[in-house]
């Protein structure tokens, strides 16, 4: 079992590299390697905890893809360095192993603390991953998701495809893949301020956009164009109902100016 940590901030570096380090000393029979564009001043462990170089200002995707790369157990866990484990997420993903080819699995997310706005970026991005009844999420985010490691790659190089979100999730779509429910939780605990949390979704709204209309045709695309004004209102009802399901109505009532402007970026 390997755990692929990628991050881009440097400046959170010290705080996630101390959080997986503790996580690898409580799990002696899991590899967690660390992935970073700069290493300077991260000293390597050792043991089952290994840091890896990316490039000097890779994206999270390039990360993702190096720590696959890397990797040398058979299944692997993707998470972010804002992620903290919680207990029994190794568990959860470990009983899924050998049920098929890529196998794609995912566990929940929550978050324990923070401000209205890390809270409204929670719930925007992992609304339909907060903790919840086990069930299949379709094409959930790749913050608490394994898979099988070498059929992932192999499917990643015979569909052209990095391991950017979207397009990963329409290669396992494509491909009949599901994600099954791991039981498992990881702890959201990014403190990205709320003006940099809408300007990445924006980006990330754009890139979806674009993701399924390639190559479609002019009248397919002005009939997005027109949809896309009730993403914000879609993805809205998506969340009142996860958070409802989560007992977290009154947090989402606390954060509704920030989830709503979040939304909008997105939109």
């Amino acid at each position: 079992m390997v755990v692929v940590v990628g991050k881009r901030q440097a400046r959170a570096r010290g705080g996630w590299l101390n959080e997986w380090a503790e996580f690898a000393r409580a799990s002696p029979t899991a590899e967690v390697l660390l992935v970073h564009g700069n290493l300077t001043g991260m000293p390597d462990e050792g043991g089952n905890l290994r840091l890896v170089a990316g490039d000097e200002g890779a994206t999270i995707p390039q990360l993702r893809l190096r720590g696959l790369q890397a990797a040398s157990a058979s299944r692997v866990i993707l998470t972010e360095g804002f992620g903290r484990p919680a207990p029994g997420l190794l568990a959860g993903h470990r009983a899924l192993e050998g049920r098929g080819p890529v196998d794609p699995a995912s566990g929940s997310v929550m978050r324990a603390s923070g401000g209205a706005s890390h809270w409204a970026l929670t719930m925007v991005e992992y609304g339909r991953l907060l903790e919840r009844e086990p069930g299949e999420v379709q094409l959930p985010p790749l913050v608490n998701a394994s898979f099988n490691r070498q059929a992932l790659l192999a499917l990643l190089e015979e569909h052209s495809a990095e391991l950017i979100q979207p397009q990963l999730q329409a290669t396992l779509f494509t491909a009949g893949e599901s994600f099954r429910p791991t039981g498992s939780v990881l702890i959201d605990d990014n403190r990205l301020p709320f003006r940099e949390a809408c300007r990445d979704l924006y980006h990330q709204g754009r890139l979806v956009g674009g993701q399924r209309m390639k190559d479609k045709g002019l009248p397919l695309r002005l009939l997005w164009m027109l949809g896309a004004t009730l993403v914000p209102a879609v993805l809205g009802w998506r969340i009142i109902r996860a958070t409802a399901a989560a007992g977290l109505l009154g947090q989402l009532l606390r954060s509704f100016v920030q989830v709503k402007l979040m939304l909008l970026a997105i939109g």
